[in-house]
């Protein structure tokens, strides 16, 4: 499973604390089955959540951690993006 294309990052403000927010984007999710030349790819957008005190982040749809750290990687960079466009 690779997920991919971090967009539509969505802030939620807490209701208890000011400084906190949760966090809903939408990801590309890449699964291959199959070997060789019978192998198949397919994508599918799912939505991702982070609670507001949260570090990991889970499926929206099921609610799930996601696998390993591609989730918070992919965060990562879009936020530093956002900075440098900010200027």
């Amino acid at each position: 499973m690779q997920i991919s294309n971090f967009r539509k990052l969505e802030r939620i403000p807490s209701k208890r604390f000011r400084n906190f927010e949760s966090l809903v984007a939408s990801v590309d999710v890449t699964t291959t089955t199959g070997m060789l030349w019978w192998k198949k790819t397919h994508t599918e957008t799912r939505q991702v959540f982070r609670d507001e005190m949260a570090v990991n982040w889970k499926w929206l749809d099921n609610g799930k951690w996601t696998p390993e750290r591609q989730v918070e990687e992919l965060y990562s960079a879009y936020e530093m993006k956002e900075k440098l466009e900010r200027g």
